[in-house]
């Protein structure tokens, strides 16, 4: 692989929404150089793929998970087993008492950015929640599904103006983002036929 301005692009514009082994199909290049070439440039992953390859794993790890699972009736070792006076009294000091919060517990409302450069709002204890979504949701008074992807049409994640604020499928959203590989006639179409799909959401909206 000879890597030019162009293969730099391509493989830039990939990274975030495919798997390294079906880039290296895509590039003609061993996976080995995919992992090199993305830490080299510092790329991540797209969010929304790192989400759906969460919920694949976790799908499979119901599966795979079977057999090392404690089965139902089952005991543990330690049963009935209560800890002794001395190591009580030593770890003592350091329990946490019935409803305290840690100290630096955060508040309903608290807004935090990822990694990513996306901002999250803390919307109860322990449950955080993208705030473009909150958003939409809040102004449109609907419940997001989770193949829904709230992007933002000028790119700024940081831009919460409800204009700027387009709901798509995570299919729609990579297909956008692979479109660069297509011929320009099937791009023509493709974004046509995306701007069709935006006015129907509008007008249902």
């Amino acid at each position: 692989m000879i890597w030019n301005e162009e293969n730099i692009k391509k493989f830039t514009e990939l990274y975030p929404f495919h798997y390294a082994k079906d880039i290296a199909i895509m590039m003609d290049m061993d996976i080995g150089s995919v992992y090199r070439m993305s830490t080299k440039l510092k790329l991540k992953k797209d969010p929304e793929f790192r989400r759906m390859e969460l919920q694949r794993q976790a799908e499979r790890l119901k599966i795979v998970g079977v057999k090392a699972r404690f089965t139902k009736g089952h005991k543990p070792a330690n049963l009935g087993q209560k800890m002794s006076k001395e190591m009580y009294d030593k770890i003592k000091p350091t329990m946490f008492k019935k409803g305290q919060d840690v100290h630096n517990e955060k508040y309903d409302g608290y807004e935090r950015i990822t990694k990513d450069g996306y901002v999250e709002v803390r919307i109860r204890k322990g449950k955080f929640k993208l705030k473009n979504r909150l958003i939409y949701e809040q102004h449109h008074k609907v419940k997001l599904h989770t193949d829904d992807v709230i992007i933002f049409a000028d790119h700024n994640k940081l831009n919460f103006e409800i204009n700027n604020l387009i709901k798509i499928t995570r299919t729609e959203l990579m297909m956008s983002n692979s479109i660069c590989n297509y011929p320009p006639e099937l791009r023509s179409l493709i974004n046509l036929n995306s701007k069709l799909k935006k006015k129907i959401n509008e007008k249902q909206n």
